[in-house]
């Protein structure tokens, strides 16, 4: 198929259930998403019109690895144009907000009072770092 316009957008979103759990004491195949839980994959792909081609990919890291090939392959269908794809992975634990424990955030209270003793121009914590930390 030929391609009259460089400039153009698609994308696509993709459910997926968890593989069911292998309690046979098999060996179990790699997955990103947590284990009984369901991932969303987006793949959102933009073009501008462009002399050149400009190939910018925003990989998870988990996808680092496919790199090379995504490039191959966009270099096969596209000969010029500025081309942006990006591609989210989003399991649903990553959906639900962490449980946050009072001895964490008295944790991290300490931690920032801390650094802040001994850099006093440092910024506070805005919500979503603690909501990070709590995470982990």
């Amino acid at each position: 198929m030929s391609v009259y316009s460089m400039t153009g957008y698609a994308n696509a979103t993709a459910d997926a259930a968890a593989p069911p759990q292998n309690t046979s004491g098999a060996a179990q195949q790699h997955s990103t998403a947590p284990s009984g839980a369901a991932a969303s994959v987006a793949v959102e792909l933009r073009s501008v019109n462009g002399r050149f081609l400009d190939l910018n990919l925003r990989l998870p890291d988990e996808l680092r690895a496919l790199e090379p090939a995504l490039r191959e392959r966009l270099t096969a269908a596209f000969r010029r144009g500025k081309i942006e794809l990006r591609i989210n992975i989003r399991g649903e634990a990553e959906a639900a907000l962490p449980a946050v424990q009072p001895d964490q955030l008295n944790h991290l209270l300490h931690l920032d009072e801390t650094v802040r003793g001994w850099m006093p121009q440092a910024a506070a914590l805005s919500v979503h770092e603690i909501l990070q930390w709590c995470k982990k």
